[in-house]
């Protein structure tokens, strides 16, 4: 549980920096913001070379964590924006965004899954090859 806790202020930096790099995007269009918010990310990445094995987590991990959130929210906005620009038919971008946030979903829960499965799986297979 702490662990959720510590990384819910870097999912907040990152729709925040999303928020904001919408705003941006329409404003000053995606290349600036992308390339500010890769520097921000990069910031925030150095700062955790910074880390050593001793110090509390909320001042040692958590600015670095939160920075390079805040720094990709509006790069994966400007992303978006620059690769659906210029396609016409409404119904691709649609099936694109969802394939895309699919994706996003479905990686992460299968490298928290799998490991957990594949004794199951390898039962069920030699099982399988047996009969």
């Amino acid at each position: 549980m702490s662990t959720g806790l510590v990384f819910l202020p870097v999912a907040l930096g990152a729709i925040v920096g999303a928020h904001f790099g919408a705003t941006w995007v329409g404003r000053v269009g995606p290349r600036p913001v992308a390339i500010a918010g890769l520097i921000a990310a990069t910031i925030g990445l150095l700062l955790l070379l910074l880390l050593d094995t001793h110090g509390q987590i909320l001042i040692k991990l958590l600015p670095g964590l939160v920075i390079a959130a805040l720094g990709l929210g509006p790069t994966l906005v400007a992303a978006t924006t620059s690769g659906l620009t210029g396609i016409p038919e409404v119904g691709f971008r649609h099936a694109f965004l969802t394939a895309a946030l699919a994706a996003l979903v479905l990686a992460p829960a299968t490298l928290v899954l799998l490991p957990h499965r594949l004794p199951e799986v390898a039962d069920a297979e030699r099982a399988a090859f047996m009969h």
